[in-house]
């Protein structure tokens, strides 16, 4: 999609000065070039909501990510027997989930932030304590 809109915004130049066309994309044109016709609102505003998407997109991918790292930490507290190690695994996990927070809310708000990081955390610490700890999960009836 992005393609196509790319080559639909290509628009052909000319010269004031000689009439030559040309392709320059540059703002303002080195050599005297300007565009004949301006691209029209509708296809600069899909331009950028197809943008905003991927960077909402990579928003989740960066809370998600840092729910996943706390969950890490709290997994290699009690599952890694050597305390260096174990420690050492558990700052490195915190240093990740805090860069991949901190990345997750430049592209989101606070609030889809701290739920999707809450979330992933959440639900990881959970399947872990069951798969890897053998914890049990009671149902309320």
């Amino acid at each position: 999609m992005l393609v196509v809109l790319k080559s639909i915004l290509e628009i052909d130049e000319v010269c004031e000065e000689c009439g030559t066309e040309t392709r320059c994309r540059s703002t303002p044109c080195v050599n005297g070039l300007v565009a004949r016709r301006p691209p029209p609102d509708f296809l600069v505003w899909q331009f950028s909501f197809v943008s905003m998407a991927g960077v909402e997109r990579r928003g989740y991918t960066w809370a998600l990510s840092a729910g996943l790292n706390a969950a890490l930490a709290a997994i290699a507290a009690k599952f890694v027997s050597s305390q260096f190690l174990r420690y050492g695994l558990v700052i490195l996990f915190n240093v990740m989930m805090w860069g991949c927070y901190v990345n997750s809310l430049k592209a989101l708000s606070s609030l889809q932030a701290t739920v999707t990081n809450f979330a992933a955390n959440f639900l990881t610490s959970g399947l872990a304590g069951f798969f890897l700890f053998k914890e049990p999960l009671p149902s309320q009836e």
